[in-house]
């Protein structure tokens, strides 16, 4: 089976205001690869629908969905504020829930 990755805003403005451009590359690279095993991909972080992929202290965040096959990436992060970033997105959870109701809620598919 084959997921759907779609990309918060959130997750957009993080990603390439906190990670390095070369390490980016390496992420892109692991995030296209969700699309076929996003459970063999990533740490889970407290239940096994969110994620974390992590390069170099690093790390990106993700939700899956398993009934609909989709992936969302949700948020990104470097390792000193990793713990904050995680408990946001647990609280976060439910606004989330919106997408599966509403795919065109995100509105950014992930390419």
């Amino acid at each position: 089976m084959i997921y759907e990755l779609y990309e918060t805003e959130e997750f957009k403005k993080k990603f390439e205001k906190e990670i390095p451009i070369n390490i980016q590359k390496n992420f892109r690279k692991q995030i296209k690869k969700l699309k076929y095993s996003p459970f063999g991909k990533g740490k889970p972080l407290g239940t096994k629908f969110l994620r974390e992929l992590k390069i170099k202290g690093f790390r990106v965040y993700y939700l899956i969905y398993k009934n609909k096959l989709i992936v969302i990436l949700v948020s990104a992060s470097n390792k000193k504020n990793q713990k904050e970033v995680i408990k946001k997105l647990k609280e976060d959870r439910e606004l989330i829930k919106e997408f599966i109701k509403n795919p065109n809620f995100f509105k950014t598919k992930y390419l």
